[in-house]
This record gives structure tokens, sequence and C-alpha cells, in this order.
């Protein structure tokens, strides 16, 4: 009968409700095993095997557990290099390119497209850096946005 005790307590509250027995989740452990034991139909052996086989299910479902995890772990490790690497790469690609692309007037006004007045210019500027980041060196943006503006905002600007 000692062996009701090696179990967890929701083990011995899942071997209760397998037989009929309702138990309250804040009973004890020795309380618990005392209601198990005042069956009509208790049966030692019986008993010890099907404890057994929820302790058993139990270990498993946690081993179980504990791998997806583990795996997810991995997963998102792994993810998360590959994000490093990526960003990594960009700011080579891009360090390159500004340094060893060095482009013409003619073609920044072919890459860019000249402002429109009527369209906001925050969102002008923002595509605007965000071309010039990877095809110019920052030394030539000024001369190229002063190109590609109206002349009325580029007497502003300069």
């Amino acid at each position: 009968m000692a062996f009701l005790l090696k179990g967890k307590k929701e083990d011995l509250i899942a071997l209760a409700k397998q037989f009929g027995v309702t138990v309250k989740t804040d009973l004890t452990k020795p309380k618990i095993k005392d209601l198990i034991l005042k069956r009509e139909d208790y049966y030692e052996e019986a008993n010890k095997v099907m404890l057994d086989s929820i302790i058993e299910d139990r270990l498993l479902a946690d081993i179980e557990k504990q791998n997806e995890t583990n795996v997810r772990l991995r997963k998102e490790k792994r993810e998360h290099e590959l994000e490093k690497l990526k960003i990594e790469v960009q700011r080579n690609v891009r360090h390159e390119t500004s340094e060893d692309i060095s482009v013409t007037n003619k073609v920044s006004q072919e890459m860019f497209h000249r402002l429109n007045m009527k369209v906001d210019i925050n969102l002008y500027l923002t595509l605007f850096e965000h071309h010039a980041n990877l095809l110019l060196p920052k030394a030539q943006w000024v001369q190229n946005l002063l190109g590609l503006i109206h002349l009325e905002v580029a007497h502003l600007i300069a």
C-alpha cells in the first residue's frame, strides 16, 4: 500500500478518478490514498499496475513535452542565426555597393523618380534614402537629391 504514495498527487487523483472516486484537489496524498483503500472493490495488484501505468504515461508526456520544447528552441536559435547572417550579408553588400559603384548623374536620374510636388515629401525622402543607401556613396547623396527636386526647393536647401 505504500506504493500509492510513490507517484505525484496528480497521479493519485487520476487513479481515483479511474475507479469513480470523487477527489477534491485540496486533499493531501495520504487522504487520497485512504479514499482509494476504502473502496469496496480494492485490489492491490490491479491498483499497483494502474498507478505504474499512469506514472509512466505522465513521464512519457513530460519527456515528449521537453523534446518539443528543445526542438522549438533549436529552431528559434537557427532562425535567429539565419536572420543575423542575412543582416550581415545585407550590410556587407550595401557597403560594397556604396564603395564600388559610382553612379553618374544621368543614371541616378533614371533610377530615382523626380519629386512630384503633389506627393508627400517625407515619403519621397524616405524612398530616396533607401535607394541611395543601396546605390550611392554618402558623399554623393546631396548632389543627386538636388538634381531630382524642383529648382525652388533646391534653392531653399542650398
